[in-house]
């Protein structure tokens, strides 16, 4: 470091001694050049020392002038902004990666089964991605791809109707981390405040915000949703389910969402299907087979039904 120092101290002199501006000039260059060789051997060591040498010359070197010390600043490699990863980086140091996950739709929900954790959606064509997190992986992933999950999406508006005009196949999907329960939304955060994701509208994990689809965005949502053709026969079955499920006035129920510990009252089972995005049969279902006890609907709502 001194020898660059050196250099561009006399760099600095020379007009004193009445030395070409051009040899001054060349001086300089070899001055940062050590300068920049320091740099480096201090960014793999120890960013701080770097500073403090800096520092210190700024302090014992107070003649110089703002052309010089233009001079060397702009020699030196930008730095990086702390935290903020590039996608390669994020990718070597994820769970998995999964390039085609509608290609790979079996393999991821086999992966997940029973996990909780951190996943990340990236589509290569903006570069922008989209961070979330689930105490049950492999039901979140299924949801993307329902149609009733962007009905209800809130915070990931934006990641909703990236899906709906790109499609699913244009997009990777990668697993962060897997968390204990307990820690998911903590995670999910730690992620969002690193990784700085364009796709999240709310900075803060569990938030929730309106989401209302254009027409447009429906029709897309509509013909990119998959697994919803049913056969004639099962069409049968459900309306036969439904006639013999009528709803019943005299039970509310109350759902709380394990991942966000928000509990909603409903003063029936269809508003509450049709807030939540599935279907009622499935609470009613739900009801029955747990005698009336509280059940948990796609891993993450927590269902108790009681008399209104």
């Amino acid at each position: 470091m001194q020898t660059s120092f050196f250099f561009i101290n006399l760099a600095i002199e020379l007009p004193s001694l009445r030395i070409s501006s051009l040899l001054a000039f060349v001086l300089v260059g070899i001055g940062t050049f050590f300068a920049n060789v320091m740099y480096i051997q201090s960014i793999g060591s120890d960013l701080t020392s770097f500073g403090d040498q800096f520092n210190n010359f700024l302090f014992t070197n107070s003649s110089i002038g703002l052309e010089d010390m233009s001079l060397l600043l702009l020699s030196l490699p930008p730095i990086k902004p702390s935290g903020v990863l590039s996608i390669d980086e994020i990718k070597s140091q994820a769970v998995k990666v999964f390039e085609n996950p509608v290609r790979d739709r079996k393999e991821i929900s086999s992966f997940l089964k029973g996990k909780s954790g951190v996943y990340l959606w990236y589509l290569e064509s903006s570069g922008k991605y989209y961070v979330g997190s689930s105490v049950d992986l492999r039901y979140r992933f299924y949801d993307y791809f329902s149609e009733s999950y962007f009905y209800k999406s809130g915070s990931s508006a934006i990641i909703a109707n990236a899906i709906a005009k790109y499609g699913l196949d244009a997009f990777q999907f990668l697993i962060l981390e897997f968390t204990e329960k307990s820690e998911t939304l903590s995670r999910e955060q730690f992620f969002i405040d690193t990784l700085e994701p364009e796709y999240n509208i709310l900075k803060k994990a569990g938030s929730t915000l309106g989401f209302k689809p254009t027409g447009e965005t429906k029709d897309k949502l509509s013909r990119a949703a998959m697994g919803r053709i049913h056969s004639l026969e099962t069409r049968a079955k459900i309306s036969e389910s439904q006639k013999n499920n009528k709803n019943n006035p005299g039970l509310a129920l109350s759902v709380k969402d394990l991942e966000t510990n928000i509990t909603i009252e409903y003063s029936n089972f269809t508003q509450a299907a049709s807030e939540l995005g599935f279907s009622r049969t499935t609470i009613s279902m739900g009801f029955k087979q747990n005698n009336g006890t509280p059940f948990v609907v796609k891993g993450r709502y927590e269902i108790t039904v009681k008399p209104s």
